[in-house]
């Protein structure tokens, strides 16, 4: 039995435009798998404890995705555990801006509340029974 094979015509007028899509191919898969290896590592990091190793890794994804929510969940989940709670809520509102996740808004009450930031609580409260 033969296999099928689909084949792409590649129509590059030069081979500076084929040089430059290869480029950016290459480019894109760095920064994906990039972005994949750092926030593995920093979950691992976060499991283990080790919450300043997992900020630093968080933060390198937020370098190259800087609307990855993911990462800034987990930046503001660290930070909450460490008692920064100024910064936990700005990595929490910058999620929030970019996705409405109910996790992330019950991270920002908690983290508003152990701030004692009360109009950020009935902000968010309204936010989640709105949801």
């Amino acid at each position: 039995m033969r296999s099928q094979q689909v084949i792409f015509p590649l129509n590059f007028s030069e081979p500076s435009s084929f040089i430059n899509h290869i480029k950016k191919f290459i480019r894109n898969y760095l920064k994906f798998f990039l972005v994949k290896y750092f926030f593995r590592k920093g979950l691992v990091l976060k499991d283990k404890g080790n919450l300043s190793g997992a900020l630093y890794f968080f933060k390198q994804v937020i370098k190259i995705d800087s609307r990855n929510v993911n990462a800034l969940n987990n930046l503001g989940v660290c930070c909450a555990e460490m008692g920064m709670y100024k910064e936990a809520l700005n990595y929490f509102g910058k999620a929030c801006a970019i996705k409405v996740d109910v996790d992330i808004i019950i991270n920002m009450i908690v983290s508003a509340a152990k701030a004692g930031k009360k109009s950020i609580i009935n902000y968010y409260c309204n936010k989640l029974e709105n949801y």
